[in-house]
C-alpha cells in the first residue's frame, strides 16, 4: 500500500488544543463537578451514611452498570490496549470473554453475600470472617495497591493533557485530581455513579470517533485489518499450553477471568457501587450488563490498536525514538500470596526476562528528511539507510535463557496464582490449627453455598454434605450472629444505617432476616 497521508511528526502543524478543544475539555470537567454540587444541594438534609456511601440503595440499574464499567476502564485500558495490539497482536481481546467467569462469580457468589450482611465495606466482611487483624492487613494492602493504581490512572490522562496544553504535568495531575475529589466529597455515591455514567459515554464516543477517523484516513477498517493481518497483528487462536507465552486463548480467558474477579468481586470501589441498588436482583442485572459493555469497549480499543498499527505500519515512531513508549487462615494465606507474587514480579524484572518477542515493525516508509529535521540530527545517508534496513529486517529472537519457571510465566496468570496460593496455604493452616472442625460454628451469612447456587439439580443429601457443616437455613442460629453484629456496632458507637429495612420489599426483608433456606437456596442467591 502506498501511503497517501503524512504523519504529524513529518509536518510542522501545531498539535496543541485550540479554542474548541479547551471548551470541550472545560465542559467535561465542569459537568462532572456540577453533578457533585447538584447532589450536595439536593440531599443536603440527608446526613446518614446510607445516603452518602450507598446512595440510599436507590440507584437505578443502568447507571450503576455504566459506573461499574467505567471504574476500571481508565487511561490504562484506553491507552494500553491499543499499544498492546500495536506491539504484539489481538490476543488480548479474549479477556472480554474471560469477564463471563468474573460476572458469574461476582453476581452469584460475592455480591449476594455482601448485600445481605448489611455492610458498606468488604473489609467489614473480612473482619466477620477472618478477624480484626486480617481486616487491618487487607486494608493496608488495598490502600497501597490503590495508591499505586490511582497514580498510574492519573498519570495517563495528565501526560496526554501535558502534551496538548500549556499545563505542566503536575498541573494536569492536580487539576484532574481536584475535580474528582470535589464531586465525590460533595455528592457521595450518587454523584460518583452519575459522573461515571457521563464519563463512560464520553469514553465510548471518543474511542468511536478515533476509530472512524483513523479508518477513513486508511480507506476503511477493512484496509486496516488487511494490513495488520499481513504483518502478524491479527491473531485469535493460540492454544499453546505453555504458561510462559504472553497471551494464549487459555491464559487470557482463564487468567483474565481471575483478574476481573479480583476487580469486580472483592474490590471496594466496585462492591460499593454494586450494592447501591434496591435489591440483590438489581445488583445481578447491573453486573451482567457489564459483559456487553466490556465486550464493546474492548472491541473498540482493540480495533483502534489495529488501525493505529496500520496507520504507522510503514514508519514506526518508536523505532525512530520520536516517542519513547507506545502507551504514553486468611492472614497466613494473604501474606504468603503477596510475598509469592511480589517475588515473581521482582525476579522477572531484575532478570529482564523476555520470553515472547514483540511483532516486527518497520521504518521503511518514513520521510527521513522531515524526521531528521524534527530531531535536529546530522546523519549521513548511509547511516540512515542502514537504520532503515535494520528496522525492516525481522530479527530472529535468541533462544530464551533457562530462567526459573515462575519467572517465565505470563503476567496474566499472576492473579490466579495468588488466589490459588491463598486458598491452598489458608486451607493447610486451617487443617493444622483445627479450624475445619469449627465449620458448624461459623456465621452462615459469610459463606456462599456454591453447589446450591450453581448445581441446584443435585440431590439435597449431596448438597448438604457440600455445605461442610455450615448451618445454612438455621434461622435461630443466624439471628444470633445478626444480634451480635448489631451489638458490636453499637459498642463501637456506630449506628448501622447502612441498610434501612423500611425501603426494602417484603421478600428482601425475609431473605435478609432468615438467610438461606434448605429448600431452595439457589433462588435466593
Amino acid at each position: 500500500m502506498v501511503r497517501n497521508y503524512q504523519y504529524i511528526f513529518e509536518q510542522k502543524d501545531d498539535v496543541t488544543f485550540n479554542a474548541v478543544d479547551y471548551v470541550v475539555f472545560g465542559a467535561t470537567l465542569l459537568i462532572s463537578a456540577s453533578i457533585g454540587l447538584y447532589y450536595a444541594i439536593k440531599d443536603r438534609k440527608k446526613t446518614d451514611e446510607k445516603e452518602f456511601l450507598l446512595a440510599g440503595r436507590s440507584m437505578q440499574t443502568f447507571p450503576v452498570a455504566l459506573s461499574l464499567l467505567s471504574s476500571f476502564i481508565s487511561a490504562i485500558t484506553l491507552l494500553g490496549t491499543p499499544a498492546e495490539v500495536y506491539s504484539n497482536n489481538t490476543m488480548y481481546w479474549w479477556i472480554s470473554i474471560g469477564f463471563i467467569i468474573s460476572a458469574a462469580a461476582t453476581a452469584h457468589i460475592f455480591v449476594p453475600v455482601f448485600y445481605r450482611l448489611e455492610i458498606t465495606s468488604v473489609f467489614q466482611y473480612i473482619e466477620l470472617r477472618f478477624g480484626h487483624v486480617c481486616r487491618v492487613l487487607g486494608s493496608l494492602i488495598y490502600l497501597l495497591w490503590m495508591l499505586l493504581y490511582m497514580s498510574v490512572v492519573l498519570y495517563g490522562p495528565s501526560l496526554a493533557l501535558n502534551a496538548v496544553t500549556n499545563l505542566s504535568l503536575w498541573g494536569s495531575v492536580i487539576a484532574v485530581g481536584l475535580v474528582c475529589i470535589f464531586y465525590t466529597t460533595l455528592g457521595g455515591m450518587k454523584a460518583v455513579v452519575w459522573t461515571d455514567s457521563f464519563q463512560m459515554l464520553i469514553m465510548f464516543a471518543g474511542m468511536l470517533a478515533l476509530l472512524i477517523s483513523g479508518s477513513m484516513k486508511l480507506g476503511g477498517l477493512d484496509v486496516a485489518w488487511d494490513i495488520a493481518n499481513k504483518n502478524q497483528r491479527i491473531m485469535f487462536f493460540e492454544f499453546n499450553p505453555d504458561p510462559s507465552v504472553r497471551h494464549t486463548t487459555w491464559n487470557v480467558i482463564v487468567g483474565g477471568g481471575f483478574f476481573w474477579m479480583a476487580i469486580y468481586g472483592i474490590n471496594q470501589a466496585q462492591v460499593q457501587r454494586a450494592i447501591s441498588v434496591p435489591s440483590v436482583r438489581h445488583a445481578k442485572i447491573a453486573l451482567w450488563l457489564n459483559f456487553p459493555g466490556m465486550f464493546l469497549i474492548l472491541s473498540l480499543v482493540c480495533s483502534v490498536g489495529v488501525v493505529m498499527y496500520a496507520f504507522y505500519s510503514e514508519c514506526d515512531p518508536v523505532s525512530l525514538k520520536i516517542i519513547s513508549k507506545t502507551d504514553q487462615g486468611g492472614n497466613v494465606g494473604l501474606v504468603t500470596a503477596l510475598a509469592f507474587v511480589a517475588w515473581i514480579g521482582l525476579g522477572t524484572s531484575l532478570n529482564n526476562v523476555v520470553i515472547t518477542p514483540k511483532s516486527p515493525v518497520t521504518t521503511a516508509g518514513c520521510n527521513m528528511t522531515a524526521i531528521n529535521a524534527l530531531n535536529r540530527v546530522t546523519t549521513t545517508i548511509a547511516s540512515t539507510t542502514a537504520a532503515v534496513m535494520e528496522s525492516t529486517t525481522p530479527t530472529v529472537p535468541a533462544p530464551p535463557k533457562d530462567y526459573f519457571l515462575l519467572y517465565r510465566m505470563s503476567y496474566i496468570w499472576y492473579t490466579g496464582l495468588a488466589v490459588i496460593t491463598v486458598v491452598i496455604i489458608g486451607s493447610i493452616v486451617s487443617l493444622i490449627t483445627g479450624g475445619h472442625k469449627k465449620m458448624s460454628e461459623l456465621d452462615p451469612r459469610v459463606i456462599c453455598p456454591f453447589f446450591d447456587v450453581f448445581m441446584p439439580f443435585l440431590p439435597e443429601s449431596f448438597r448438604r454434605k457440600m455445605r461442610c457443616g455450615v448451618r445454612h437455613g438455621d434461622e435461630n442460629f443466624i439471628a444470633k450472629f445478626m444480634k451480635s453484629q448489631e451489638q458490636k456496632l453499637q459498642h463501637d458507637g456506630i449506628d448501622n444505617k447502612a441498610l434501612d429495612m423500611s425501603d426494602i420489599s417484603l421478600s428482601e426483608k425475609k431473605e435478609i432476616k432468615n438467610g438461606y433456606t434448605h429448600n431452595d437456596l439457589s433462588t435466593k442467591l
